[in-house]
């Protein structure tokens, strides 16, 4: 009888152990699929709203789907692959962009190594 028992509460140990480790491995998916759907693209991360100080001086700059308006300047068109960013008009310059946050864009001239800080303006 006493093998019996111990048996039995085996097999339901067992299982509650199976069910907590299947709710924490669904709880997991889910949390994950959360985060996946979350996380944007380089060409969605850049439109909006930028602020960098460039020179001490303050300027604005604004990124749509496919143009950059600099301060008052006329907007220029950009071209976006991966992390390389290239101006059209005016010359074509090269920029490496990357985002340490939702908040903050890097852009790195690679030719000059100098690197310009942008703060987003718009949420």
């Amino acid at each position: 009888m006493k093998n019996k028992c111990l048996m039995f509460f085996k097999r339901i140990s067992a299982a509650k152990i199976s069910a907590v480790s299947l709710s924490t491995a669904v709880a997991l998916l889910f949390l994950l699929q959360g985060c996946m759907s979350t996380i944007q693209t380089v060409d969605q991360q850049i439109i909006g709203v930028w602020r960098s100080n460039i020179g001490g001086f303050n300027v604005v700059t604004e990124y749509t789907g496919a143009m950059v308006k600099v301060g008052s300047n006329k907007p220029v068109k950009y071209l976006l692959t991966e992390n390389r960013l290239t101006f059209v008009g005016g010359g074509e310059q090269l920029r490496l962009v990357s985002f340490p946050s939702a908040d903050e864009m890097l852009q790195l001239d690679p030719l000059t190594q100098t690197e310009h800080k942008f703060e987003r303006l718009d949420p």
